[in-house]
C-alpha cells in the first residue's frame, strides 16, 4: 500500500487524467492549509487558461482522501476519480456564487484589490489583463468575493471587467485597488522564529519541543517573515515603499528578500550590513530559493526565482535573476 507521502507526491499530477482536458486545461497544486488549531494538506487544481475565467478554487483536503485508502475502502484510482468528480460538483457551486455576484465601480471599495505574480508564467493571462510592472514582477487586480478559513474567492479581473463593469481606467482602477488592499489586508511582518513556533502550536507539538526546535533556526533578528493579516496573496507587501521602510528600521541596514511564494517573502539581514551588494551572497540565496521553489513550492503559488536586495540609505532594490542580473 502507497504510503502518505506517496500520495501527496502523486496526486497532483494524476488527478489531473481525470478531469476534462487532462494537463493541458488544469494545474495543480499541495499546499498546508491553516485550520483552527492545525495545518492540512490542501489540493488546489486551477484552470490554465485563468485569463477569461473567474477564480473559483474549492480546497481538497489529502488527510481524509487518504483514509480511504490505509483502510481498505477504495482503491488510489477510486479516490482520484471521487476527487475529480467533488472538485467539479464544488466548483459548479463557487461559481454560482461568483455569477450572483454584483461587479461594479459602486461596490469597488469593498472587492477590488491587488496581488501579485510571475511575468514570465504568466504572459498569456497578461496579455489581456490590466497589470503593473514592479521589481520584474506582475501586480494585478482581482474581485474578492467571499473569505472564510478556507481561503478566498476570487475573480482575476480582465480588460472587459474594468472596462465594462468597473468602468475605470488603469491609473483609477490600480490606485483604488491598491488603496483597498493596504486597508483590506494589512501587512504583517514577524520574526521567522514567531511564524514557526505559531504554525508548531497549530500542529499540536508539545511547547518544550517547540522552544527547542525554534532556537535552532535561526537568530529571530536575523529573518522575518513579510506577509498579510491572513497569511494569503501577502506578498505584495514586499512591494509597498513603506514596508522597505519598516523593514530597514527593523534591520538597521541592508537586507535580502526572498519570495517564498505569492504568499509570503523573507527578508534575511545582509551578514556584511552596509558594505552593499554581494553577487557571491546574492547567488547563494539564489540557489536556495531556486531549490525552494523546485521541490517544495506548489505551481499555483510560484512567485519567482530572484533574490532582491535593499540598500535602506540609497533605497535601491537590487535584483539577482536565475540567468541575468538587473
Amino acid at each position: 500500500m502507497m504510503t502518505y507521502d506517496e500520495f501527496k507526491a502523486n496526486v497532483s499530477t494524476d488527478v489531473l487524467n481525470y478531469l476534462p482536458g487532462g494537463a493541458d486545461e488544469w494545474i495543480a497544486g499541495v499546499k498546508p492549509i491553516r485550520k483552527t488549531n492545525q495545518i492540512l494538506d490542501g489540493l488546489l487544481i486551477l484552470r490554465t487558461n485563468q485569463e477569461t475565467e473567474k477564480v473559483a478554487c474549492p480546497i481538497i483536503y489529502l488527510e481524509q482522501c487518504y483514509k480511504y485508502i490505509k483502510e481498505g475502502a477504495h482503491s488510489y484510482e477510486n479516490v482520484l476519480e471521487s476527487i475529480a468528480d467533488g472538485y467539479l460538483k464544488e466548483l459548479k457551486a463557487h461559481e454560482q456564487i461568483v455569477d450572483k455576484a454584483d461587479i461594479c465601480k459602486e461596490s469597488a471599495s469593498d472587492h477590488l484589490f491587488c496581488t501579485v505574480i510571475n511575468v514570465e508564467k504568466n504572459e498569456k493571462l497578461l496579455a489581456c489583463t490590466p497589470h503593473q510592472i514592479k521589481h520584474g514582477l506582475a501586480i494585478i487586480c482581482k474581485w474578492l468575493f467571499s473569505k472564510d478559513e478556507d481561503g478566498l474567492v476570487t475573480a482575476l479581473v480582465n480588460e472587459g471587467i474594468m472596462k465594462e463593469q468597473l468602468n475605470m481606467d488603469e491609473d483609477e482602477m490600480f490606485s483604488l485597488a491598491m488603496k483597498n488592499t493596504k486597508r483590506m489586508f494589512p501587512t504583517k511582518i514577524c520574526p521567522i522564529c514567531v511564524s514557526v513556533e505559531k504554525t508548531l502550536e497549530r500542529m499540536g507539538m508539545p511547547k518544550e519541543m517547540i522552544k527547542k526546535a525554534v532556537k535552532e533556526i535561526t537568530p529571530e533578528n536575523d529573518m522575518f517573515v513579510v506577509s498579510n493579516d491572513i497569511g494569503q496573496n501577502g506578498a505584495i507587501n514586499f512591494l509597498y515603499d513603506e514596508t522597505l521602510l519598516r523593514l530597514s528600521d527593523i534591520m538597521k541596514g541592508n537586507f535580502y528578500i526572498l519570495p517564498s511564494s505569492i504568499h509570503e517573502v523573507i527578508a534575511v539581514r545582509d551578514p556584511n550590513k552596509y558594505t552593499g551588494y554581494s553577487e557571491q551572497v546574492a547567488r547563494n540565496m539564489l540557489e536556495t530559493v531556486m531549490e525552494v521553489n523546485k521541490t517544495e513550492v506548489s505551481a499555483p503559488d510560484f512567485l519567482s526565482d530572484s533574490v532582491y536586495y535593499y540598500e535602506w540609505l540609497s533605497e535601491k532594490m537590487t535584483i539577482k535573476k536565475a540567468s541575468t542580473q538587473q
